[in-house]
């Protein structure tokens, strides 16, 4: 199921109706993990299948636009942080191919999570189609949270958030802080799954 499946073409569109948008920080329950949608208004859920989840908002109708979400991928129990860099490497590569962007910055680190083995990967990334026209070029700012499943043996997931525009969001790292940190493993009661669909018990509530 190496489904890391991130989010640069599911973007919403600006005919989105008010009753598509989520209340901040509604939670999803999965048998794997459970999440919260960004805490901030305007975005909805464009996504969910048997291997991820993912949200969008745009800023009416210019060029900036936000995604995060959450995707299961199958990875080594014993897998090494060495091994799992290479993991997060090629599932970068599938996801960001150097002919359609070029990384302008980047670096991976372990992450401080004290809960599970992570690698936090950060990056700026702009379009290869508009290197020659600097005043449309579009900034990528990326954060990828890659971590091994401590309870779900041969599971691993990523957590990314992505904000898109002509210039940096100053706010960009506390917003994804929040949604990562609101990723967390299930209660031991609650059976293991490696499923995110609604169909799977996916359930959201706001409180």
């Amino acid at each position: 199921m190496n489904k890391s499946v991130f989010f640069v073409a599911a973007l919403i569109t600006s005919n989105a109706i008010a009753s598509d948008f989520l209340s901040p920080g509604v939670w999803f329950n999965t048998p794997t993990l459970t999440l919260r949608s960004p805490n901030a208004d305007g975005w909805v859920k464009s996504k969910a299948s048997s291997s991820s989840i993912v949200f969008n908002k745009r800023i009416g109708k210019s060029n900036d636009y936000y995604t995060a979400g959450v995707a299961l991928f199958k990875i080594k129990g014993n897998a090494t942080t060495e091994e799992m860099s290479v993991e997060l490497e090629r599932l970068w590569q599938k996801n960001f191919p150097s002919e359609k962007f070029v990384t302008t910055s980047s670096e991976v680190k372990n992450s401080d999570r004290k809960d599970m083995n992570c690698l936090l990967k950060q990056s700026q990334l702009t379009d290869a189609s508009t290197q020659e026209k600097p005043n449309s070029k579009v900034i990528h700012t990326v954060r990828s949270l890659y971590c091994k499943h401590p309870v779900s043996i041969n599971t691993g997931f990523v957590v990314n958030y992505m904000h898109s525009g002509l210039e940096v969001d100053t706010t960009f790292e506390e917003q994804s802080n929040w949604f990562f940190d609101a990723v967390q493993i299930p209660k031991p009661q609650e059976p293991e799954s490696s499923s995110m669909t609604e169909s799977s018990n996916i359930k959201s509530s706001d409180k």
